[in-house]
């Protein structure tokens, strides 16, 4: 049974597992959500759909799944998904590129230890959230020269989109394991920023190769077509040169590693 209640249709299939990784890693509390063709319809008809978290169980999800039917024998991916916990409610950010990869293969959300404790958790529709990155300029952006300014892609840590042309971010420095690299910005088709208590990135370079390490990054300016905005890498969740773009997390044969995955091509990451 579906309820409504101010707009936000409450979950009829939800549900709390609990599990052990592997023998050696701690317990986890795992919130899982089922979606059907109902419930994506009504997902997009009425916002959002949210589900209630039992009380023994709020300061402990870890992991948030989010699959479509009975996904039994499917694995979950690990991606990232903007999500905003805020006064108990955990909400979650879905397109409907999202959804539709869902409905292939379920996903897995990891819970920052910060955020686990909420009463609620929520999938907020945006719709044609590809297009929350439509700010971008019908007519490329030129610099005081008259010339293309290269665009960018930009995810901040509130889960806003924002896009624009850099002028003169030309490259900058990476300190990795094996020393300090210098990286022309040409080369590059994405950064994920924060990767660890380190504030390290993974740089993913448009030939597919990556470079881990701490970057240096001075605040960027960004044009847009409505203005000019300072954006301090501190803000930043990820950097692309390509709006449809993103970056997932998926488990191989030597762990767990960052890919960037345009449309249906993927670049695996460190």
């Amino acid at each position: 049974m579906l309820l409504l209640k101010s707009k936000t249709a409450i979950f009829a299939l939800a549900f709390v597992l609990s599990f052990t990784a592997s023998a050696a890693a701690q317990e986890q509390t795992r919130f899982v959500l089922r979606l059907t063709d109902e419930l994506v319809g009504q997902l997009r008809e009425v916002g959002s759909l949210a589900s209630n978290v039992e009380a023994e169980f709020r300061e402990k999800i870890s992991l948030i799944d989010i699959q479509f039917g009975d996904a039994t024998g499917k694995q979950a991916q690990v991606m990232e998904v903007d999500m905003d916990v805020t006064a108990g409610l955990a909400n979650v950010i879905v397109d409907d590129r999202l959804l539709e990869q869902i409905q292939k293969n379920p996903i897995r959300i990891q819970v920052p230890v910060d955020k686990r404790n909420f009463s609620r958790v929520s999938l907020v529709y945006a719709r044609g959230a590809d297009e929350d990155l439509a700010t971008v300029p019908v007519e490329p952006i030129l610099n005081s020269d008259g010339e293309p300014i290269d665009m960018f892609y930009i995810r901040l840590k509130d889960a806003r989109p924002m896009a624009g042309g850099i002028d003169g971010f030309d490259k900058f420095e990476i300190q990795t394991k094996f020393g300090k690299v210098s990286m022309p910005m040409d080369q590059v088709a994405g950064i994920k920023f924060h990767i660890d208590a380190n504030d390290s990135a993974v740089v993913v370079l448009e030939n597919g190769d990556t470079i881990t390490g701490v970057p240096t990054i001075p605040s960027v300016n960004l044009t847009t077509d409505w203005g000019k905005a300072d954006i301090e890498p501190e803000f930043m969740k990820a950097l692309t040169t390509n709006p449809n773009a993103r970056f997932i997390q998926e488990s191989t044969d030597f762990g767990t590693r960052w890919q960037l995955r345009t449309a249906n091509v993927a670049s695996p990451a460190d």
